[in-house]
């Protein structure tokens, strides 16, 4: 056995003398996490809308193979759109809100469904209930912009957003955010033993050295 290396009992040693650093400093980081993510980190809320594609503008006919390809190449543009200056500003206007074009864009996310006729349109906010207007005022400002610039009605809501109390926020994650602060407050403790555990080791020899000394 090397002469530096440490015995399991010369460890246990080591974490028994100095426990309360093992105790204090997790308690410690658990404790502000969960206060600082609980009090101060405001939550935000996300919400979903979708709109269905469709290539017939008329109903009551029967779509075919072609006319489900044409609306999954029309979803790649209708997507882009949606992020549109003229979409955004329109849904300013209609909700009046005191948002800039790009302060709402922050705040979606467009994803067309693979493989679907379906355009998901998500929204975060600080309060549930503005999330889910936006969400909702979106997909109608896109419909009235498409009808007047494309010419074309061939995009219907399959789903609105709704406001829902049980709602949990998707940030902060209190205990996710605990859980990381406990597992790094672990490493910072074990630094902190090992550290001081150096510290007094080099003390020893130093004050065995000078006794040495002194015998001659």
């Amino acid at each position: 056995m090397r002469k530096n290396s440490i015995t399991f009992d010369e460890l246990f040693e080591i974490v028994r003398k100095r426990i309360w650093i093992i105790l204090l400093i997790p308690i410690t980081f658990v404790s502000v996490s969960g206060y600082v993510s609980y009090k101060y980190v405001t939550p935000i809320y996300a919400v979903s809308t979708e709109l269905l594609v469709i290539s017939k503008e008329k109903e009551g006919t029967e779509m075919t193979f072609n006319d489900i390809q044409t609306s999954l190449k029309l979803i790649d543009t209708y997507s882009i759109i949606i992020q549109s200056p003229g979409v955004l500003n329109r849904v300013i206007k209609n909700l009046k809100l005191n948002l800039s074009a790009n302060q709402l864009n922050n705040k979606i996310i467009v994803r067309p469904i693979t493989n679907s006729q379906i355009i998901s349109i998500s929204v975060t906010d600080s309060d549930p209930e503005m999330a889910v207007e936006l969400a909702n005022g979106i997909a109608k400002a896109f419909i009235e912009e498409i009808s007047i610039v494309m010419n074309v009605h061939n995009v219907k809501i399959l789903t609105e957003a709704k406001v829902d109390k049980t709602m949990p926020p998707i940030s902060p994650k209190p205990l996710m955010n605990m859980a990381v602060a406990f597992v790094i407050s672990l490493f910072i403790s074990a630094a902190i033993l090992f550290i001081l555990e150096f510290f007094r080791k080099r003390k020893n020899k130093m004050n065995e050295a000078g006794q040495f000394s002194n015998t001659f």
